[in-house]
């Protein structure tokens, strides 16, 4: 293909490469940039393209790997915004209030006072009127009592449960 009629369907398809491009998400300004760029490269390069009834096509395929190209250049040195992340609801304390409610009244304050409240051991002892080690003691046997009421619903409670009927 000579030069002249390469010119000729430049004037004829550039809006045709343009349109691929838009039709791919690239903004127009930036098609019409690429676009004119893979024409450009395909002047430079007319002694490579083989068959001249094809060259909407190989002109298509240089602006479609120009801009993807371009697109990992600039994402990889693309840096990230620093924004504020707004605290949301605490799922985690939600479930630990409807883990306690399974509990005696007792067992239920000591254990939402000293780990959703976060109250210190000592605190509580002198609050409650007992040694600290006696106070760890009650909080180890309403924890372990929690743990009992979830592994009765367990399936794998339920299915040792079967097994013994």
């Amino acid at each position: 293909m000579d030069r002249d009629r390469y010119a000729e369907e430049f004037a004829r398809n550039y809006h045709r490469t343009a349109g691929l491009l838009l039709s791919r998400g690239v903004p127009e300004e930036e098609a019409r940039d690429v676009a004119q760029a893979a024409w450009v490269k395909g002047w430079e390069r007319l002694h490579q393209l083989q068959d001249p009834g094809k060259t909407l096509v190989w002109v298509n395929s240089i602006a479609m790997n120009r801009y993807r190209s371009r697109y990992r250049r600039e994402s990889r040195h693309q840096g990230f915004e620093d924004s504020p992340v707004q605290p949301g609801i605490n799922l985690a304390a939600i479930d630990v209030q409807r883990m306690l409610q399974r509990l005696r009244g007792v067992e239920r304050e000591l254990l939402r006072r000293r780990y959703l409240e976060e109250e210190p051991i000592r605190d509580m002892a002198q609050d409650m009127e007992c040694s600290e080690t006696a106070l760890r003691l009650r909080l180890m046997r309403a924890r372990r009592s929690l743990r009992e009421k979830f592994d009765e619903g367990s399936p794998k409670a339920f299915c040792s449960k079967v097994s013994r009927d």
